[in-house]
C-alpha cells in the first residue's frame, strides 16, 4: 500500500479520500466501483498479498465471490504501478521477494489498461442480434467480439498515447458515417500499431453479477466473448484479457467459457486470509486517522502492517481480546469476528463500517479511541448479517427464482450440527423440491439440493472438535465444490444460524469456519 503518511502532502488524494472515508464510513466503501479514483484506490487497497502476485503472474479468469474483490484485483494494474516500479520501497521489494516473483514477470506489466463496461458491451451486443432477430453460432459472435475488444484499445490508445493512432483509425474510433478504412484494414492498423509501438494491453472485463443464464442469447454472447479471448491470449499479439467471473455461477457457466482445442486459460481462484483481512482493515483505520485524526496517527505512523504481530498488537486498541458468545462461551475476538463472514473483504468492511460508523455524539477525531464493547461488537454483527445473508442469496435468484423461501423453509429444521441423514429427511419433508424447480432446473433433486445448500456457504463439512470450536470446511474459501456421504457431519455456518432460528441443541460448540482462525491461518485455501 502506499504511504499513507503521503496523503498529507497530497491535497487532491486527501478530497478524494475524504469523499469514500468519513466518520459514518470510517473503511470506506466496501463496494469497489464506489471508488473511481485510482489513487484513492491504491490507499484503499493492501494488494501486497498473494491474489495480486498470482495476477501478476498471468491469470486470465478470476473467480470470486460476490464481494471478494475481484473489480479492485483487476483494477490494482491502474492503482497499483508503484509495485513494479525499479525504484520500489522496502514494501514493494519485501512483496516481490515474498511471492518469488522473477523479472521477466515484472517486464510483463501493461502499458495499456483497457477497463470495459462488461454489462453495456454485453447489452450492445445483445442488442444487435435482437434486432437482427437471429442467434447466430459462437464463431460468428467471437468475431465480433474481436472487433470489439480492437476498438476498445483503439480508444484508450487515442487518449493515452495519441501519437500511435492515425487518421484512418480515427475516422473509425469516431464512427464516421464515411470512414476512410473498411473494418479489416482497421483491425490491421491498430494491430500493427501495438506491435510496432511494443504495447503491452490488458482488456478487463469485470464480473456481471446479473448473468441471466436462462436466456439464450445473452449465454451465446457470453460465449462468444469468452471464446474471443481465449483466441486473443493463444495469438499472444501482446494483448492479454481479463475476464472477472462470479464463483456462485461457474458450475453452470463452465460450458460457456470452454473453447475446444484452443481453451487458453490460467485460471485464478480469489480467496482471502485471516492476516490479509485485518491487514487491509488496518491500513483503512490509519487513514482515517490520517485525516481526522493525525495526533493519534503518529501513534502508529510507522507501523509495518505486513508484520504479523504488529498487525494483531495494533487491533489490541480497538477490539477486546476476549468476547463472550451468544451461548456464554469466551472467543477470542478477532476470530469471533471473522467467523461470522465467508471470508469476504466486502461482508467484514461492512461490520466495521456498522461498528465504528454507527457511533453518535462523537468529535470525528475520537471514534477509535478506546476498545469496541462486547455489545457494540454482536449488535454489528447482527445488524449486518441479514443484508450479507441476503446477497447471497440474491446470486442464485437467476438459477431458482423462490432461493428466500426456500431458505426460509428449510433452514429451521436444522440444528447447529446434523448427519447427513437428516439432511435428506429435511429434503423429503419440506417442499424443497417444489421450491427449487425453476427453468434451469426443472427436475431438481436431492443432489441438487445438497449442492446449493454447500454452494451458498449455508452448510459445510464438520472436521474437528476443541473445547470452543467445531471447526469446518466451507465451499466459499475452496476450488472445488465439497462432496458429502453417508457418514458426513454437517453443520450450519454462524453466518446462517443466526438470521433463521435453528432447532436448538445441546452442546454449546460454535462452528469455526477453516481460515477464520488467524493463529492457524497462514497460507491462503488452494483446493
Amino acid at each position: 500500500m502506499s504511504n499513507i503518511r503521503d496523503i498529507g502532502s497530497n491535497t487532491n488524494l486527501a478530497r478524494e479520500l475524504r469523499k469514500l472515508v468519513h466518520p459514518g464510513m470510517p473503511f470506506g466503501p466496501s463496494q469497489t466501483e464506489l471508488i473511481k479514483d485510482p489513487k484513492a484506490a491504491s490507499q484503499l487497497f493492501d494488494w501486497y498479498n498473494h491474489a495480486f502476485a498470482d495476477l501478476l503472474r498471468g491469470s486470465h479468469l478470476i473467480i470470486g465471490r460476490r464481494g471478494s474483490g475481484k473489480s479492485a484485483l483487476v483494477r490494482s494494474y491502474t492503482a497499483t504501478p508503484y509495485v513494479l516500479n525499479s525504484q520500489a520501497g522496502k514494501e514493494s521489494r519485501d512483496f516481490i521477494k515474498r511471492f518469488s516473483l522473477p523479472p521477466e514477470t515484472l517486464a510483463q506489466a501493461p502499458d495499456l489498461v483497457v477497463e470495459a463496461n462488461t454489462p453495456s458491451e454485453i447489452f450492445n451486443l445483445e442488442y444487435m442480434y435482437v434486432d437482427a432477430k437471429i442467434i447466430p453460432p459462437p464463431e460468428i459472435v467471437a468475431e465480433a467480439w474481436r472487433r470489439r475488444i480492437w476498438l476498445l484499445i483503439a480508444r484508450r490508445l487515442e487518449i493515452v498515447r495519441p501519437d500511435t493512432v492515425d487518421d484512418a483509425i480515427r475516422s473509425v474510433i469516431r464512427e464516421d458515417v464515411t470512414p476512410t478504412v473498411t473494418s479489416e484494414e482497421f483491425l490491421d492498423r491498430i494491430e500493427r500499431t501495438v506491435s510496432d509501438n511494443a504495447i503491452r494491453c490488458v482488456v478487463i472485463f469485470d464480473s456481471n453479477d446479473e448473468y441471466k443464464l436462462t436466456d439464450p442469447l445473452q449465454s451465446r454472447v457470453f460465449e462468444g466473448l469468452c471464446r474471443a479471448a481465449s483466441n486473443i491470449i493463444a495469438l499472444r499479439q501482446g494483448i492479454d484479457i481479463r475476464l472477472c467471473i462470479p464463483s456462485e455461477l461457474l458450475e453452470e457457466m463452465q460450458h460457456l467459457l470452454s473453447n475446444p482445442g484452443k481453451d487458453s486459460f490460467r485460471r485464478q481462484y480469489l480467496h482471502w486470509t485471516a492476516e490479509e483481512l485485518y491487514r487491509i482493515s488496518a491500513a483503512r483505520i490509519l487513514i482515517y486517522l490520517k485525516l481526522y485524526a493525525p495526533t493519534q496517527f503518529e501513534r502508529f505512523g510507522d507501523l509495518r502492517l505486513m508484520d504479523r504481530d504488529s498487525l494483531w498488537q495494533f487491533w489490541s486498541n480497538f477490539l477486546p481480546k476476549t468476547i463472550k458468545n451468544d451461548l456464554g462461551e469466551t472467543e477470542d475476538t478477532l476470530i469471533y469476528l471473522l467467523r461470522h463472514t465467508h471470508m469476504l473483504p466486502r461482508q467484514f468492511i461492512m461490520i466495521l463500517n456498522q461498528l465504528w460508523g454507527s457511533k453518535t455524539g462523537i468529535p470525528d477525531h475520537l471514534i477509535f479511541e478506546g476498545r469496541a464493547s462486547e455489545t457494540q461488537i454482536k449488535r454489528a454483527i447482527a445488524e449486518v448479517e441479514v443484508i450479507n445473508k441476503d446477497a447471497i442469496l440474491a446470486m442464485y435468484k437467476t438459477l431458482y427464482d423462490n432461493i428466500v423461501r426456500l431458505f426460509d423453509e428449510v433452514m429451521p429444521l436444522l440444528t447447529r450440527t446434523f448427519s447427513y441423514g437428516v439432511l435428506h429427511n429435511v429434503y423429503n419433508q419440506s417442499g424443497a423440491r417444489k421450491l427449487m424447480a425453476s427453468s434451469v432446473y426443472p427436475e431438481p433433486d436431492f443432489w441438487l439440493f445438497r449442492k446449493l445448500l454447500f454452494s451458498t456457504g449455508a452448510i459445510g463439512l464438520v472436521t474437528a472438535r476443541t473445547d470452543t470450536y467445531i471447526k469446518a470446511r466451507f465451499q466459499f474459501n475452496q476450488n472445488r465444490p465439497l462432496t458429502a456421504n453417508d457418514e458426513s457431519e454437517l453443520c450450519v455456518h454462524p453466518l446462517f444460524s443466526r438470521t433463521y432460528e435453528l432447532k436448538p441443541q445441546e452442546s454449546r460448540l460454535v462452528v469455526l469456519p477453516r481460515g477464520a482462525d488467524y493463529l492457524e491461518a497462514h497460507a491462503v485455501i488452494q483446493e
